[in-house]
């Protein structure tokens, strides 16, 4: 009899199986016998095994159980060993076979939810991805963006936004309410339309943000213009745009400006050319029909009345001539009055479009500012205006016809512009540039308005106030000439003690 034992995989040691093995062996070892355990419940196999280690046949059991991971113990006889098999009866446990597909199928859940962790961690990633990408998109563009959820409170915003209202940046946050924000802005004076009427432009604001279907323009305290367009989403949330129309509402002034100024260039150029138009037709028609005179007809009946004597005759002659030289000379001035106006209307035109050509060939100062000075002295001679000039005798390089032009312009405002003192004009030279100076002791130019005599069909008084005449372009194709030589003009002058334009020329 022998116990049996086995071989822990885990330890290497040996461990009990089962109680005892008790095999009846028959006195003739070459006989097969017959072998029993203990124990009941076990298939048992037997083969010998003889001293120098080789197996013999399976005398006892089923040969094929050493085939299937049995339990082995080995048997010592006094003529050589038995090797005995055994497994329970029906094979081992399934356990542990169905321990590996429990494994297997927990493996299995476990990467199906690292699957499913995994998506969902990308989700979460793509979505944020998605946002980041959303808000440099909003950032990137050039116009204000807001959002407000239902309750009107602030959600999203970008820089351009927070830029444009840098007065109330600090009540730009998520959660604050459209209303507190725009409170805000009203009480540090953000918006220059609520002015003396806070409470009710408040309330007319927040009626249109409620609606949220409008587009209005705005001004801001630091004069940049907005225009606000607000709408609403399926869900009650608010999308408001602020878009900078700054320039534009600067273009779309000066081109008002610009229309206002060419009304009244029109209201000023059918006057102007109305009377020297007058002028010219009414004593025109004296001499198309001399009867009407009644120089002529008294000279006629004159002529028939053989007793007048000839110093009768001779004085009536001299009255007539007297009298159409001076209609002739009337007509003469209205008739270059006319001509310079239409000369002054060309010349912008040609300026304007580019058409205009300057030929700039060394020329003598001196000799241009006389010659002009002594042609418009009995001009001013006659307001009782003292002219003077003092010149340098240099070279210039310039358009001759063109320069004489701007002296002539100059000259002549200045004497419209006195009623008593003097005129001066005189140069200096600095630099590589020659200044020209004409000085007056007129009635001045307001200072706002410094800046705006040079611009197109401008003038100092309206059409309705103004003493003088003129188109109102002298000054503007002044400078465009003076510039097209690459000089600069410009103007000093205080209301009521008088003015000073300058301009350069590039000395020869």
């Amino acid at each position: 009899r022998t116990p049996v034992f086995t071989s822990n995989p885990a330890t290497g040691e040996q461990e009990f199986c089962w109680p005892m093995l008790a095999p009846a062996v028959h006195r003739d070892r070459n006989e097969k016998v017959a072998a029993f355990a203990v124990q009941s419940g076990y298939d048992i196999a037997i083969h010998s095994h003889s001293p120098d280690g080789t197996d013999g046949e399976v005398f006892f059991g089923d040969p094929n159980l050493f085939d299937k991971d049995p339990v082995l113990t080995k048997v010592t006889l006094p003529f050589g060993s038995w090797v005995v098999a055994v497994l329970p009866k029906g094979g081992w446990p399934s356990f542990q076979k169905s321990l590996g597909a429990l494994r297997f199928w927990l493996a299995l859940v476990g990467v199906f939810l690292l699957l499913i962790v995994a998506y969902f961690v990308e989700l979460n990633r793509r979505k944020l991805a998605a946002e980041e990408h959303l808000l440099n998109a909003i950032d990137a563009i050039n116009d204000g963006f807001a959002l407000y959820d239902d309750q009107d409170r602030l959600v999203l915003f970008n820089n351009k936004y927070r830029k444009l209202y840098a007065q109330t940046g600090d009540l730009l946050v998520k959660g604050n309410t459209f209303e507190r924000i725009i409170r805000g802005g009203v009480a540090r004076g953000q918006y220059p339309q609520a002015k003396g009427i806070e409470e009710d432009w408040i309330a007319e604001r927040m009626a249109m943000h409620q609606e949220a279907n409008y587009e209005i323009e705005q001004l801001l305290d630091d004069d940049t213009w907005v225009r606000v367009s607000e709408r609403k989403t399926a869900a009650g949330w608010t999308v408001g745009f602020r878009v900078d129309i700054t320039e534009l509402k600067r273009a779309q002034t000066a081109a008002e400006s610009a229309n206002h100024a060419k009304t009244e260039f029109l209201n000023v150029i059918s006057h102007e050319l109305r009377t020297p138009l007058t002028v010219i037709l009414g004593y025109n028609t004296f001499l198309v029909a001399p009867e009407t005179l009644p120089t002529v007809r008294a000279l006629r009946e004159a002529i028939a009345d053989e007793s007048t004597p000839r110093e009768a005759l001779n004085e009536k002659t001299d009255k007539l001539v007297d009298m159409v030289a001076r209609y002739a000379g009337k007509m003469d001035t209205a008739g270059k009055h006319l001509l310079t106006l239409i000369q002054e209307t060309l010349d912008y035109s040609k300026i304007e479009v580019g058409k205009m050509n300057i030929s700039p060939e060394p020329v003598e100062v001196a000799p241009i500012v006389e010659s002009l000075v002594d042609q418009l002295r009995q001009q001013a001679k006659a307001k009782g205006i003292c002219l003077l000039s003092e010149t340098e005798n240099l070279q210039v390089l310039a358009d001759e016809t063109r320069l004489r032009q701007v002296l002539f312009n100059l000259i002549g405002n200045a004497i419209k512009f006195t009623d008593h003192g003097e005129i001066e004009v005189w140069t200096e030279k600095t630099g590589d540039m020659m200044t020209f100076h004409v000085e007056d002791t007129g009635q001045g130019i307001p200072a706002d308005e410094l800046e705006r005599v040079f611009e197109s069909f401008r003038q100092v008084e309206t059409s309705s106030v103004r003493k003088t005449g003129g188109t109102g372009l002298g000054l503007a194709i002044s400078r465009k000439l003076v510039e097209m030589h690459g000089g600069k003009i410009w103007v000093e002058s205080t209301l009521g003690e008088g003015s000073a334009f300058s301009f350069t020329i590039p000395l020869a």
